[in-house]
């Protein structure tokens, strides 16, 4: 009542999914739920081990529920903080998958107890 049949937010569908479906196809929509799956799953690896990557999960988390009834995709303010954050979190299982090398030398030790400056 309160937008004209003919702007373009009264054209757009209210959940981020379905508007992926119909901009870019079915293979696009499937790739995006595919992509919001399988990144979250990966990251609750990461987050269950802290609570701050527990927190920024949560709020990932919260922002793929709401693009259900929102279009969020389309405010690049609220779309690329969260993939930022998505992607820090894959990061952070990286890290912690690369184990340190139990022989690296500490670097702040001497290598010659003889030899070490007086």
């Amino acid at each position: 009542a309160i937008k004209r049949p003919e702007s373009e937010m009264a054209r757009l569908t209210h959940n981020d999914y379905l508007e992926q479906a119909s901009d870019s196809g079915f293979p696009a929509a499937a790739l995006y739920l595919g992509l919001m799956a399988v990144g979250l799953s990966r990251a609750w690896r990461v987050a269950r081990k802290d609570q701050v990557d527990f927190a920024v999960w949560l709020g990932l988390l919260g922002w793929a529920l709401q693009s259900l009834i929102e279009f969020s995709l389309y405010i690049p303010a609220l779309a690329w903080p969260a993939f930022a954050l998505l992607g820090w979190l894959w990061g952070r299982q990286q890290n912690e998958a690369q184990p340190v090398p139990e022989s690296a030398p500490d670097p702040l030790k001497p290598l010659d107890k003889r030899r070490s400056p007086a």
